[in-house]
């Protein structure tokens, strides 16, 4: 998630106390992203899609809070948020990371 959602989220008491760095780790780093792509027009799939995922939704947790919050947005506002999907061809991300990528079996073999 972007750092600059952070804020608002933490007002909204969506999200609190999690490590600002570890939010910065989570993922691929840009480096060895390979595609970036446009996903909008499906925004009211991958909407339906989350909605099906009941424990998620329907918790008591922060998560959950956040998951009908973004439930709660209207398609086209959804798709602005969350209508980009971004992937990593496996060659790629070996050669752009020393050792490979995590969880790879050159990065195994080195520990």
């Amino acid at each position: 998630m972007a750092a600059w959602l952070l804020g608002p989220m933490r007002l909204l008491r969506l999200v609190s106390r999690h490590d600002r760095q570890a939010i910065r780790a989570f993922g691929s780093p840009r480096s060895v992203i390979t595609h970036r792509v446009n996903v909008r027009r499906y925004a009211a799939q991958k909407r339906s899609a989350l909605a099906a995922h009941h424990s998620y939704v329907h918790g008591k947790g922060r998560t959950a809070r956040l998951a009908r919050v973004m439930l709660a947005l209207p398609v086209p506002v959804f798709g602005l948020f969350f209508g980009r999907e971004w992937f990593s061809e496996p060659s790629a991300a070996t050669t752009a990371m020393p050792g490979g990528p995590p969880g790879s079996a050159a990065q195994a073999r080195r520990a």
